[in-house]
């Protein structure tokens, strides 16, 4: 009888395997070009800066009407009066409201019931869980409380659940115009995006002017700029790429990366490309593809009888 190896038993836990991983989906925006299925995602603003409003009024009612997710809203900042309003509104609109307030409950709390449901077999893959804020479920000061909340939020998302963290930055921005996340480093870099919520109040027009900047992403992520106004209606005026300009570049994500990677400090001809890429597993035909339909990822120039030179943009 052969016995197994403690190197065989973590193998065994803890390797992928196809039934692991058959869930597991290529890259799909829920919003805009914002939003990914199955991303952990932190959206920070400095205070009164919207992300709630935007949250609650414009992303919400996308996710559940056309997306069909179910959505559970995880509410640790609101008032009395908000509460009840926000209680009104996911009746209209048909996603879960909690209140752990209410119930004499806390983040911990929170923690504990979905660790057991990530015990189960139950399916999440359709869930989105939205923490307000993220700082009731972990300490901003302490660094191993910060990693230890990243990992939970890591573990809902290969479950095939959708992740979003509503969070602080400080009151005002620095010298570059850009407000600081307030938080640690383990959670920036546990998240696959930090989306950074720019607001600008327009005083003629009486109403806010929102920016969202990509400040870390690990999709093709576009920013998006928001108004609204005091009755809280919200229209996107700007996107600066279509969803299907963005879904593309998510699919051929791992050639544009390869590429940038060969290219990076050496002009090369296109024949000389093309052998490289191919040795890295890309196909003749896909790398001519890529390499056509995206002129503004690369410099073309062209060289003896008229041959094509690529580097990149600096």
């Amino acid at each position: 009888m052969t016995t197994q190896s403690k190197l065989d038993k973590l193998r065994a836990k803890m390797a992928t395997t196809d039934e692991r991983i058959k869930n597991f989906e290529d890259v799909e925006f829920t919003y805009g070009t914002l939003i990914v299925k199955g991303h952990s995602i932190f959206i920070a603003a400095p205070p009164n800066g919207g992300k709630t409003t935007l949250m609650m009024r414009e992303i919400i009612p996308h996710l559940v009407k056309v997306q069909k997710l179910s959505v559970n809203y995880i509410d640790m900042d609101a008032s009395q009066s908000q509460t009840k309003e926000n209680h009104l509104w996911a009746k209209e609109i048909g996603f879960h409201y909690l209140s752990p307030l209410l119930s004499d409950s806390d983040g911990n709390d929170v923690i504990d019931f979905i660790n057991e449901v990530l015990k189960s077999d139950e399916d999440i893959s359709d869930e989105v869980f939205i923490f307000d804020t993220a700082k009731q479920f972990y300490s901003v000061m302490e660094k191993g409380s910060a990693k230890v909340y990243g990992q939970f939020c890591r573990r809902l998302t290969l479950r095939g659940a959708t992740v979003i963290n509503l969070c602080h930055t400080n009151k005002y921005a620095d010298k570059e115009g850009f407000y600081v996340f307030e938080g640690v480093g383990d959670l920036k870099n546990d998240c696959d995006e930090l989306l950074n919520l720019h607001p600008k109040f327009d005083s003629q027009k009486n109403l806010i002017q929102a920016t969202i900047i990509v400040q870390k992403k690990r999709a093709f992520l576009q920013p998006m700029t928001f108004e609204f106004n005091k009755e809280r209606n919200i229209r996107i005026i700007e996107q600066t790429q279509s969803l299907e300009e963005i879904k593309n570049l998510n699919r051929d994500k791992s050639i544009i990366e390869a590429i940038h990677t060969v290219l990076f400090s050496n002009q090369l001809n296109e024949s000389e490309l093309i052998e490289i890429l191919k040795e890295k597993g890309f196909p003749r035909r896909k790398i001519k593809r890529v390499l056509e339909e995206y002129p503004e990822l690369w410099t073309l120039n062209r060289g003896q009888h008229n041959s094509k030179i690529y580097s990149i943009k600096l």
